[in-house]
């Protein structure tokens, strides 16, 4: 795998750094997988050993999506709340074949997950 398509790695790091993401914020980014041996290969994208904690009734992550597909092709969204076993993308690979894959984590502008109206009570230092 690589971000450059040039260096390969068996290890990428994280695709994204640890950053505040906020509504209406998406994070992308290019990774290029090539199939390295003399035979058709199949690339199979799956979300696998996901771990999601929140304390919160309506945690943010359900309104996360997670998309991975061919560049130029169409790529299907998956909330984060369903990403354990979802396949996520699946692609064949012919011989030496090199593809480039976009990876997209989005939070909607309309997302609400998370905030709660407070009320605030002002006093008079006065009484």
């Amino acid at each position: 795998m690589s971000y450059d398509g040039e260096t390969w790695r068996d290890d990428l790091p994280a695709p994204f750094d640890p950053t505040p993401i906020v509504p209406g914020d998406r994070l992308s980014r290019t990774v290029f997988v090539r199939n390295a041996s003399a035979d058709s290969a199949t690339l199979t994208v799956v979300g696998a050993d996901v771990d999601l904690y929140s304390v919160s009734a309506r945690p943010f992550y359900d309104e996360l999506s997670l998309s991975i597909g061919e560049s130029d092709s169409e790529s299907v969204a998956v909330p984060f709340s369903a990403l354990t076993d979802a396949v996520l993308c699946d692609s064949a690979l012919d011989p030496a074949q090199t593809v480039a894959l976009d990876v997209a984590l989005s939070f909607p502008h309309a997302a609400t997950s998370g905030s709660t109206r407070r009320r605030i009570a002002l006093r008079s230092p006065c009484g």
